[in-house]
C-alpha cells in the first residue's frame, strides 16, 4: 500500500520476519486428516476446536496434535515436516520489534496517531477500492456470502460438519486397534 494512501512518514509494506521450524499437517491426506479430526471429535465426546474465526492460531494443528496425542502416537515429531515456510508482517510501527519484546513502551507509529481513526479509514478506504471493489462486482460472490452466517445455527464455509460414526470405525481406518 503506498504511504501516501495513508498519510504515513514510511512505507506501509510486508517486511520478511523469518521462517518457521517446518511444523503442521499439510503432509497428511485429506482421509488422514478427516479421520483425524473424526477421531478427535469423538475421543473427546464433542468438539474443543470448531474451526471458526476466532479461535486462536491454527484450530486445525490442534485438533490433528489432540487426536494424536489420544491415541499414544508422538504428535511432536509427526507434525515436523520439515519443509519451513517464510513468516512476514505488515509492521505499523519503526519499532515494531522493540515493542514485541519489551524493548521500548512506546510506537512509533508510522501514521499519525493526531486522529487515528483517519488512519485506520484511510487504510479500510484503500483496502475497499483495491481489493473489494473489483471482487464484489464478480458474478456469483454476493450470493455465496449471502450463504455464510455465524447466526445459529451456523453455516458459513469455515465450519466443518463431522459424521457421526463411533471410535473403531475411525481407529479400523487408521489401523488402530479400539482399547479392550
Amino acid at each position: 500500500m503506498p504511504a501516501t494512501a495513508i498519510a504515513a512518514s514510511g512505507a506501509v509494506e510486508f517486511e520478511r520476519l523469518g521462517r518457521t521450524a517446518g511444523f503442521g499437517s499439510y503432509h497428511f491426506s485429506r482421509e488422514t486428516m478427516r479421520a483425524l479430526e473424526e477421531l478427535g471429535a469423538q475421543r473427546r465426546r464433542g468438539r474443543e476446536v470448531n474451526s471458526i474465526f476466532g479461535e486462536g492460531v491454527n484450530p486445525k494443528l490442534r485438533k490433528v496434535r489432540g487426536a494424536l496425542d489420544s491415541v499414544g502416537l508422538p504428535s511432536e515429531q509427526l507434525l515436523q515436516h520439515g519443509s519451513p515456510r517464510l513468516i512476514y508482517a505488515v509492521p505499523l510501527a519503526a519499532n515494531f520489534r522493540d515493542i514485541l519484546v519489551g524493548r521500548a513502551k512506546r510506537p512509533k507509529y508510522l501514521m499519525t496517531q493526531k486522529a487515528p481513526e483517519n488512519g485506520t479509514l484511510s487504510i479500510s478506504d484503500y483496502w475497499m477500492q483495491r481489493w473489494l471493489s473489483p471482487r464484489i462486482t464478480r458474478p456469483g460472490i454476493l450470493e455465496a456470502v449471502e450463504k455464510h452466517t455465524l447466526a445459529h445455527p451456523i453455516t458459513h464455509g469455515a465450519r466443518v460438519a463431522l459424521p457421526n460414526r463411533s471410535d473403531e470405525s475411525i481407529g479400523d481406518e487408521m489401523g488402530i486397534l479400539p482399547e479392550e
